[in-house]
């Protein structure tokens, strides 16, 4: 430890400790539910309710309603990010891979993945390329519906959240 300033001291860390300190978290996520605060037990209450987990979870309290979700096997990692979006109480819950260094008050939640419901889209558009197209115009699409049977014109894409989505759109050759 480097003494020159006691007010601030530099503590040292070489890469093989800081890799050694990350590995635990490496099947972590990091969520805020967007709108609304929730305590950690209601959060708790409701995860366990979505998230249908095989392993354990630790779920830590962050500042800024930010909470950390610590997953015990990577399959329930995985299905977090693979099952889709996630709401609790009518408000979206972000979900983020963990990653180092994260500071929950200097996170500027630019980005985030939504689902986008198109009301009155024609048949004829329910054909997965075009529903990938559409999605798209409005941000990255990172998943399509198009499922006549489900009636599942809906995609998702990764929204700025700096910008305003359109609410309307025109369809058509």
């Amino acid at each position: 430890m480097d003494n020159e300033d006691p007010l601030c001291p530099i503590v040292h860390v070489s890469r093989k400790e800081f890799q050694r300190a990350c590995k635990p978290w490496k099947s972590s996520v990091i969520v805020k539910l967007l709108g609304k605060r929730v305590g950690l037990r209601l959060l708790q209450l409701r995860l366990l309710k979505i998230w249908n987990h095989v392993g354990d979870m630790e779920i830590i309290d962050l500042e800024f309603d930010y909470f950390l979700v610590k997953f015990s096997i990577s399959c329930d990692f995985d299905m977090v990010f693979q099952s889709g979006l996630w709401m609790i109480l009518g408000h979206y819950l972000v979900v983020q891979k963990w990653q180092p260094h994260f500071i929950p008050r200097e996170d500027e939640l630019s980005r985030v993945s939504v689902w986008v419901h198109i009301p009155g889209l024609p048949m004829e558009y329910y054909y997965r390329d075009i529903l990938w197209r559409i999605g798209n115009v409005l941000g990255k699409t990172m998943r399509g519906g198009g499922n006549v049977k489900d009636d599942n014109n809906e995609v998702v894409h990764d929204n700025d959240t700096t910008k305003d989505v359109r609410e309307e759109g025109c369809f058509g050759p």
